[in-house]
């Protein structure tokens, strides 16, 4: 057999925002925001040829489920900045938000093997409302000298789960949020041939949306359970020894750990207190190199070279997990070089993305059906 899941996304999604012209003892922002996605999606179960594993055309689907997927937002928001002295802000702002999900479906062709009967169309939904703050403070110091410290508020939307046999309580899940503390500074040194910002972070993620099972095995489902802590820095330098030429450096260092069990009443997820959130590299980097010279008035040459560093990380959250994924470090190089046509606002270039044609695995996972390994990469050499 095989899945077979075509489907389809539309979203439409509006912002309007007014703001003061930034010059006065107190600034602000007002806005509102709008969002209406929708997702459609046939899972059906396809008959594959026993022998070689290829699908069977024209397809013999011997299940079919439904399921129509609809998310509405609205959102108010306003921040101000209040300039008790020409290089001081203090901000603060709130945002506002509503969203409601609601999960249609039915199935039409029954698999009995995994106790996915015929069911007639459903619908459940699930709702939500809420605040969002942010504070800012930030001293500049001199016109080459900023320093900042932040607080601010995120969150991801919850929703509802259409799975066969679920348990009414087990239908919604919700929001998952995060709070983010950060401290830097933005230099500009050596008369501006220098620009160096540094920064330090630490993220509170609380009531992570974890994936659950049915008591069958044959159905996952979302819940809420457990909690994270990422603390890092990063750093990147801007250097231009001479008009034309400049050499950009970053790195960023992550620690990513859990702070709670992944567990409540309905699930036992992997993750356990102190585990290492998976996906997330601990070192990246990035270093490259960009020029411009003019070859007639209306003419620039223009070139640029980029190396990107990712280190690497694991598919899984616990250590003895025997179906973890050790996904390597790797590194890709791009090269482009063209000409800019300087009052058209165009140009054409010839490029080369990943141009050491690097295997660059960016994830891996494993499970326990045969064959399971999968993974996605960069694309090869490209031209």
């Amino acid at each position: 057999a095989a899945i077979y899941y075509p489907g389809s996304t539309k979203d439409f999604t509006q912002e309007v925002r007014i703001s003061s012209d930034g010059t006065h003892l107190f600034d602000w922002t007002i806005g509102g925001f709008y969002q209406n996605r929708k997702n459609n999606v046939t899972s059906e179960d396809a008959r594959a040829d026993a022998t070689t594993g290829d699908i069977i055309t024209p397809n013999q689907i011997f299940y079919r489920r439904e399921i129509f997927d609809k998310l509405e937002q609205y959102a108010g928001f306003g921040e101000g900045t209040f300039h008790p002295t020409r290089t001081i802000g203090l901000t603060a702002g709130i945002r506002y938000f509503s969203y409601n999900k609601t999960v249609s479906g039915f199935t039409d062709i029954a698999w009995t093997l995994i106790g996915a009967p015929a069911r007639p169309l459903s619908t459940v939904n699930s709702s939500e409302n809420g605040t969002l703050l942010k504070f800012n403070a930030s001293w500049q110091a001199n016109p080459d000298i900023l320093f900042y410290a932040t607080a601010s508020q995120g969150y991801r939307p919850g929703g509802a789960n259409q799975v066969i046999g679920l348990s009414a309580d087990l239908t919604p899940y919700k929001s998952d949020s995060l709070w983010n503390y950060e401290i830097g500074t933005k230099l500009g040194l050596l008369d501006r041939k220098l620009t160096l910002n540094l920064a330090a972070y630490q993220i509170d993620w609380s009531n992570i949306q974890v994936s659950g099972r049915t008591t069958n095995g044959a159905f996952s489902f979302l819940s809420n359970a457990g909690a994270a802590r990422i603390r890092g820095v990063e750093a990147e330098a801007f250097v231009r020894p001479m008009r034309g030429l400049q050499f950009t450096f970053s790195g960023n260092y992550i620690d990513p750990r859990l702070t709670q069990d992944q567990v409540n009443a309905s699930v036992v997820a992997a993750g356990r207190a102190g585990d290492r959130i998976p996906y997330i590299p601990n070192w990246t980097g990035a270093a490259g190199a960009e020029y411009t010279a003019p070859i007639s008035p209306t003419l620039d040459f223009f070139a640029r070279a980029d190396f990107n560093y990712v280190g690497s990380s694991y598919s899984e959250f616990r250590p003895t997990n025997v179906y973890r994924v050790k996904i390597g470090a790797y590194s890709l190089t791009n090269l482009r070089v063209g000409i800019d046509l300087k009052h058209n606002d165009a140009g054409v270039y010839l490029f080369v993305n990943n141009l050491f044609d690097a295997v660059a695995i960016n994830r891996a996972s494993q499970s326990s059906t045969a064959n399971s390994y999968s993974a996605t990469s960069a694309s090869p050499r490209t031209i």
